[in-house]
This record gives C-alpha cells, sequence and structure tokens, in this order.
C-alpha cells in the first residue's frame, strides 16, 4: 500500500518499505489491521493485492493461435517462388519451340524442305487447307509435322501464346521453286519423354521427376538430345520438394 499520513499497524507483519509504498507479504487467510490520520476510505484505500508471480502458471499458446500478420512473408515468399518458376518454364520452352522443336519434328532439312514445298505447289493450283492436309496425311506425314508446317508456310507463331517473333522463317523465305538437294543433313533428335518431363515439372512435379529419370534413362542409350530438359526435370522437383519440407516447418513450429 501508499505509505499513508501516520500509518500504523496493530502488530508487525514483516512490512517493508519501497520508495512511497510499504510492503506486506502475507500468507492466505491473514487480516491486516492498520490506522491512518489520512482522509480516505474503502473505495479510494490505495492498496493492491497481487500473488506471487512464482504462482502464477502460464498456459501454453494453444496450438493455431499464432498471428496471421507473421506469415504472410511466409505466402509471399511461396508465391515469388512459384511465380519465378512459372516464368523461367514459361521462357524455357518458349525458347525451345523457337530454336529446337523443328529440328524435334523432322529428322533432316530434306524433309521440311520437300512438305514445305509441296505446300506451295498445292497452294499455287488453288488446293484448300483442309485437303492438303488429308494428302499429307495419307502420304504418311504426323499431325504435328503437318500443322507445324501450314504454320510455317503463312508465317504464325508456333504453339506460344501472345504476340512475338515468328519461329525461324516462312515458307516464302525459303527458295522452293529448285528442287532439293539429294544430300541429307542428319540432325539429332531430341527425346520425347525429356520434353514431356520438362513441361510436367510445371504440373505435376513428382510426374515430371519420374519421367525425367526414365528419359536420362533412355538418352544413355540412345545419345539423343534433351539431356539438360532430363536432368532439369529431375533436379527442378527435388528442390521444390525441399523448399517446401522447410517451409513447413517454419510455419508449423
Amino acid at each position: 500500500m501508499r505509505k499513508l499520513n501516520n500509518l500504523r499497524f496493530d502488530r508487525s507483519y514483516g512490512e517493508t518499505d519501497y520508495r512511497n509504498y510499504v510492503h506486506i507479504n502475507a500468507v492466505s487467510g491473514t487480516s491486516i489491521t492498520f490506522s491512518t490520520t489520512e482522509d480516505v476510505d474503502f473505495v479510494s484505500l490505495p492498496v493492491f493485492i497481487s500473488p506471487d508471480l512464482n504462482d502464477l502458471i502460464l498456459k501454453p499458446e494453444p496450438p493455431g493461435a499464432k498471428s496471421t500478420k507473421s506469415k504472410w512473408w511466409l505466402y509471399s515468399i511461396i508465391i515469388a517462388i512459384i511465380l519465378i518458376i512459372g516464368g523461367l518454364g514459361y521462357f524455357f520452352i518458349n525458347k525451345w519451340y523457337k530454336n529446337k522443336y523443328e529440328i524435334h519434328l523432322f529428322k533432316t532439312k530434306n524433309n521440311l524442305f520437300n512438305i514445305l514445298s509441296y505446300i506451295n505447289n498445292s497452294k499455287r493450283k488453288g488446293m484448300p487447307d483442309i485437303e492438303i492436309r488429308t494428302r499429307l496425311k495419307k502420304s504418311g506425314w504426323t499431325w504435328e509435322q503437318i500443322d507445324y508446317s501450314m504454320k510455317k508456310y503463312y508465317g504464325e507463331k508456333i504453339f506460344m501464346a501472345g504476340k512475338g517473333q515468328r519461329i525461324g522463317k516462312k515458307a516464302s523465305d525459303y527458295n522452293l521453286n529448285p528442287r532439293p538437294s539429294s544430300k541429307s543433313i542428319d540432325l539429332k533428335k531430341y527425346n520425347t519423354l525429356s520434353i514431356v518431363a520438362f513441361i510436367f515439372i510445371f504440373l505435376f512435379p513428382l510426374v515430371g521427376l519420374i519421367m525425367g529419370i526414365m528419359a536420362l534413362s533412355q538418352i544413355k542409350k540412345t545419345g539423343e538430345r534433351g539431356r539438360w530438359m532430363a536432368l532439369t526435370s529431375v533436379i527442378a522437383p527435388v528442390i521444390l520438394i525441399i523448399i517446401g519440407l522447410v517451409l513447413f516447418m517454419i510455419i508449423f513450429n
């Protein structure tokens, strides 16, 4: 209690003075009697009663009671990582389609020259696109090769959405009048499984990981291209899993 004017106790309570206050360490059930000449009543009496701090039991914080605000930076990191990975994936896929897709479809330059020459000659005769596609399919070309060649003939953008530079040259940029040379230029074909695995790491990372391992095994046997895509398909999911585990431990610990 605060030191009152002419404060007197009926007996000793082991009181101690601390600055402008009197401290009494009382046990349960203790009655304290005192007197003072200061004008106070029961309501305005400057007495403070508190338990011993050692008797206070601090309850542990219930699970999930952490402030949501403290987790926002973690969510921001996760979103940033996803955006970065998605951006890199878009960049590499677009680059591959721009520079390597043609080699993947046509083993030799003569194959591409022949199909473009046929399309060019057919269009000069006024043949509609649907008939050109049908005849090319009957001749053994795949729909993927036909679609690519038709888009290349018209100078259209291949695969990736959005306005941008067309991939390679269009048919009018080729000299289609001379007959193609019989000399063949052999180019290594890209491993199809490595391409699919690379795409899958952005959709289903674990599936991409498994396919990447299989692609590496195939490339080792066949000597095909696409090793970097297969390696990326294996490494990227592992990194994502490690990052996910670390973030999980930070958030829930």
